[in-house]
């Protein structure tokens, strides 16, 4: 079982996922995250630590001071350094063309998601995360 970071700031969409994942607990961890610079800088200070490092984060693009954009670009530019894959869902309120076809272009992005995120769909990926973990070990 993998870890999960959620970065949106939205204290609600927070909650949802913790509801929504309380009984199946398909990730070992839960961390959630309002800024993306903050997010940013712990993956940085973190970049040598597997453990630390966060197997799935859940993208909200909209958010203020560094957007999930921003974020990505951001990360774009530092994943060589990182110990170990980081996958991204884009998870957002958009259904914007551009915005599904910008996400695209980040090799990291695994799929843009239109919230509401059902329970049914986090386990989905909880699933297919812990399958791709046990692979590379």
């Amino acid at each position: 079982m993998g870890s999960l970071f959620v970065l949106d700031d939205d204290s609600v969409f927070h909650r949802i996922i913790e509801l929504s994942l309380s009984k199946s607990r398909p990730f070992k961890s839960i961390y959630h995250h309002y800024d993306g610079k903050a997010l940013i800088n712990y993956i940085w200070a973190n970049r040598n630590d597997k453990a630390n490092l966060p197997d799935v984060i859940f993208v909200d693009i909209k958010m203020p001071v560094l957007d999930g954009w921003g974020f990505m670009d951001t990360l774009q530019k530092i994943i060589p350094e990182l110990c170990k894959k980081i996958t991204i869902y884009v998870v957002t309120v958009s259904v914007i063309k551009d915005d599904m076809i910008r996400a695209a272009t980040y090799p990291f992005v695994e799929e843009f998601i239109s919230k509401p995120v059902t329970p049914s769909k986090l386990v989905a990926i909880a699933e297919k995360m812990n399958v791709s973990l046990r692979a590379h070990l």
